[in-house]
């Protein structure tokens, strides 16, 4: 089973993308129509940003995450 991760835009210079995943900084891809700046929240799968997500959003999946690797 696959699944994406939540991350945080970091830097966006153009094309060139920056996300913070689990404390970790990876080049990513936008593979969204959806418009995607610093500080957006995001999914990533495979170093490629596949929804922009709300905070509360990103909130959420990262408490489930810790719940999951404890």
């Amino acid at each position: 089973m696959c699944f994406a991760l939540p991350g945080r835009i970091m830097k966006a210079e153009g094309n060139n993308l920056t996300a913070e995943i689990f404390g970790k900084r990876r080049s990513v891809l936008c593979g969204t129509e959806e418009s995607v700046g610093r500080g957006d929240h995001v999914l990533v799968f495979n170093d490629i940003i596949v929804k922009k997500i709300t905070k509360k959003g990103f909130e959420v999946m990262m408490e489930e995450m810790k719940e999951l690797w404890k």
